[in-house]
């Protein structure tokens, strides 16, 4: 038995990144940017918060709303071919905290942290509207007593995490709905 929880461990141990070591923000100069067919983008938040669970989002050293808005910014860009208008409402962007058991014990000494997004991309023109929601979540799991600098970097992990899920996401909807 000691064996297995052994194993076990190890291999939590080998899939978990390190978080004391400093990540950085993905460039995002070399992540892909989305050309819309309209004149402008609007970027506006309609967060509402109902999840259980402490909200961290103050705790982080960028938070999911402000990480979003400037996603939306470097992505999104309009090819002025139309008077059409773009919008990009966060819906949701959430951090959220709960106690979690240790793999296969009922001791409660790390947390499980969430973060939640809800974002829609809306193209209105003078046929109507087109309409996509993006949304997912990323959970990590961190010791109770880890600093707060491996709280930061894992916060950092995560942001990164969230922009390739956007990335993939959001180029598969533009396809989908926007590029004849």
């Amino acid at each position: 038995m000691k064996k297995i929880f052994f194993a076990l461990t190890l291999l939590l141990a080998a899939c978990t990144p390190d978080y004391n070591q400093k990540p950085q923000l993905q460039d995002y100069t070399k992540s892909p940017f989305y050309e819309l067919p309209v004149n402008r983008v609007v970027i506006e938040s309609a967060r509402s918060s109902k999840d259980e669970g402490m909200h961290v989002e103050n705790t982080m050293p960028i938070s999911v709303e402000k990480f979003l808005k400037n996603w939306a910014t470097v992505h999104l860009h309009p090819n002025y071919q139309t008077e059409n208008k773009a919008r990009f409402i966060i819906r949701k962007a959430d951090m959220t905290r709960k106690d979690a058991p240790m793999a296969g014990l009922f001791v409660y000494d790390n947390y499980k942290y969430t973060l939640t997004y809800h974002v829609s991309i809306i193209v209105e023109h003078d046929q109507g509207k087109k309409t996509f929601d993006v949304e997912g979540f990323l959970s990590q799991t961190l010791p109770q007593k880890a600093t707060k600098e491996q709280r930061d970097n894992m916060f950092m992990y995560m942001l990164n995490d969230l922009d390739t899920e956007l990335n993939k996401q959001v180029s598969a909807q533009i396809k989908e709905n926007f590029l004849d």
